[in-house]
């Protein structure tokens, strides 16, 4: 589902049937298999996806609302390759435009950003709205990977996704 992967072109690559590319976006396929598709992520060779942001020290920041891309990042594929453009070094407003691709209806995608925003001062990530559209579930911050070499972040000097 990562915008920057089919603005890059990786998508087309990783999808050509010379590779066992296990695609939750397949049309067709039932919940279950969905499903099943995320728990067989965990064990691949090569996870593809894209950081919701990078910081200028380096940290990778990623939400998810099922966390299928969190959990991979954490731990089981023998590598992760995170493709993003020079826009993921700035702050985060990927959850709106994911609710608008996504046909979720969040409070976000009304509003263009986090309801956190408006409820108090000092806004934690946490305060966010409480609801089953709620697509901002599982928070992950990466500073370091054990594995040497294990994840790869290539950010390209393009705007890509978000």
């Amino acid at each position: 589902g990562s915008m920057s992967l089919n603005e890059s072109g990786v998508w087309d690559t990783i999808s050509d049937p010379e590779y066992k590319f296990l695609n939750r976006l397949k049309p067709g396929i039932s919940e279950e298999e969905r499903l099943e598709i995320f728990r067989a992520a965990i064990g691949c060779d090569f996870f593809f996806c894209s950081s919701n942001a990078v910081t200028e020290n380096g940290e990778l920041i990623n939400v998810d609302g099922n966390a299928n891309r969190v959990s991979s990042i954490c731990f089981g594929p023998k590598k992760v390759v995170m493709v993003g453009g020079a826009n993921k070094i700035v702050k985060n407003a990927a959850a709106p435009m994911n609710t608008a691709r996504l046909s979720v209806d969040a409070p976000c995608k009304k509003l263009g950003h986090c309801i956190s925003l408006e409820k108090s001062e000092s806004p934690k990530m946490t305060d966010g709205c409480c609801g089953s559209t709620r697509i901002c579930c599982d928070y992950l911050i990466s500073a370091m990977q054990r594995v040497k070499d294990r994840i790869n972040v290539i950010i390209c000097a393009e705007s890509l996704g978000y």
